[in-house]
């Protein structure tokens, strides 16, 4: 009996039913914690743009492709926090200011 080219390569069938499918095993994809606005992504990953969704599941890189938006999220994330925190002691010392001069014209 001839071998297919997949059979050639070493790897196998397995029979399900009347159908002989590939025995396909996708690499394991290693699990990383993400936030909540990286899980809005996938969700609209997953609904909008599925093709592409599924074309990384299953070359494993939905996972890493996540990370690094969790870390760009969480990056932006404390910047503009940081940006809101100077712009609160800048208002501040401007009112400040302000009030002490007001003070000094009475």
């Amino acid at each position: 009996m001839l071998k297919t080219m997949f059979e050639q390569m070493g790897d196998q069938y397995i029979q399900q039913g009347d159908y002989l499918l590939p025995a396909v095993k996708l690499s394991p994809e290693q699990e990383a914690e993400i936030g909540v606005w990286v899980q809005r992504y996938r969700r609209w990953l997953k609904t909008e743009r599925r093709v592409l969704y599924y074309n990384l599941l299953t070359k494993g890189k939905l996972g890493k492709r996540l990370a690094e938006m969790d870390e760009q999220a969480e990056n932006m994330f404390s910047w503009l926090v940081s940006e809101m925190a100077q712009r609160e002691a800048h208002r501040a010392a401007q009112s400040y200011r302000y009030v002490s001069v007001s003070w000094s014209y009475e």
